[in-house]
């Protein structure tokens, strides 16, 4: 059995690395909760906008990013904390 792997073991048999033509579908539906998590979040948090601190909308953001983030990849973690972040941002200014 060989021990060599990954790169070298391609570049030794005279293969090529295939690349993916697209994401697999769990990366796709991650990248979309990403997406919509923290903006539902945020529309949920609009009706106790009187009675709710922003420390604590923060953290209710942050735990829907954080839930994208071990259900899905790096990327949709990334991109769930964007838009978490734009979410903020848009709710803090229209206070």
């Amino acid at each position: 059995m060989s021990t060599v792997t990954g790169i070298w073991k391609l570049q030794r048999t005279g293969q090529t690395r295939a690349t993916p033509r697209t994401w697999p579908l769990r990366d796709r539906l991650a990248l979309a909760a990403g997406l919509a998590a923290p903006f539902l979040a945020a529309l949920a948090l609009v009706s106790f906008r009187t009675s709710l601190s922003h420390t604590n909308a923060a953290l209710i953001l942050v735990v829907a990013v954080v839930a994208v983030a071990a259900l899905g990849s790096r990327t949709a973690g990334a991109v769930g904390a964007l838009s978490a972040a734009a979410w903020y941002a848009r709710g803090a200014a229209a206070i």
